[in-house]
């Protein structure tokens, strides 16, 4: 019996069949079939092309409210700036009324004083015209806004380039005005007020004028007796 048992200890094809036993036992875990798939990296996979997808959804979005917004900016300026030029274009095609020149032949106590003034309409459109005065009145201080007597004339339409003439009405220069004048401290004005409509756009505009008596010229250039105001000649 001692030699059956030494026989099998020392016998190398039994101690190479139970290595090769172990062997198998060991890697029949780790051994992966051809075409077989890991469903944790088909998962991984699977999410990462979905990110990327929302990822690139939510860009997309991103960049069409961004052309959208830079769409609105650019019509948002582009009206504001039709708006300026069609103001500007309104602005130089608009009537511009308002006194040329006058002509006077100078004030002389106990003669008729002559007053005339040359209306004008320098705009592009015609006017519908009507005129306040023209008044001579002396004022200690001229007013704010001074008073007619009379309602407003219509004088009717002025085209562009086109004039008419106003006068005074006829008046008589009363002896010792220059004494009255002096006594009082007052200067004598003669203004007017006009008002006119832009027959296109039925927008209202005014004009107001006004010339100041100067009594150092009366001896020396009686028919240039008259300056500006330094108030009431202004328009809109």
């Amino acid at each position: 019996m001692s030699h059956k048992s030494k026989h099998n200890k020392n016998n190398p094809a039994s101690k190479q069949e139970h290595s090769e036993g172990r062997e198998e036992t060991t890697n029949r875990h780790v051994y992966v079939e051809p075409g077989v798939q890991i469903d944790l990296v088909k998962d991984l996979k699977e999410k990462y092309e979905s990110s990327q997808t929302q990822s690139s959804t939510h860009n997309d979005k991103v960049l069409l409210w961004s052309k959208i917004g830079a769409g609105l900016i650019f019509v948002y300026a582009a009206i504001t700036l039709l708006q300026t030029c069609l103001v500007y274009r309104d602005e130089g095609d608009r009537p511009w009324v308002g006194i040329e020149t006058f002509t006077t032949n100078g004030i002389q106590e106990g003669q008729k004083f002559v007053f005339t003034m040359l209306i004008l309409n320098r705009g592009r459109r015609p006017a519908k015209v009507a005129v306040k005065g023209p008044k001579m009145q002396d004022y200690d201080k001229f007013p704010k806004n001074p008073t007619y007597e009379k309602q407003t004339t219509s004088i009717g339409l002025i085209l562009p380039d086109g004039h008419l003439k106003v006068s005074l009405p006829l008046t008589v220069i009363q002896p010792g005005l220059h004494e009255t004048l002096k006594n009082s401290g007052h200067t004598l004005y003669i203004h007017t007020a006009i008002e006119y409509e832009d027959v296109t756009t039925h927008e209202r505009h005014w004009t107001h004028w006004c010339v100041q008596y100067s009594p150092e010229s009366y001896l020396t250039r009686p028919e240039d007796t008259f300056n500006q105001c330094l108030t009431y000649n202004d328009a809109n």
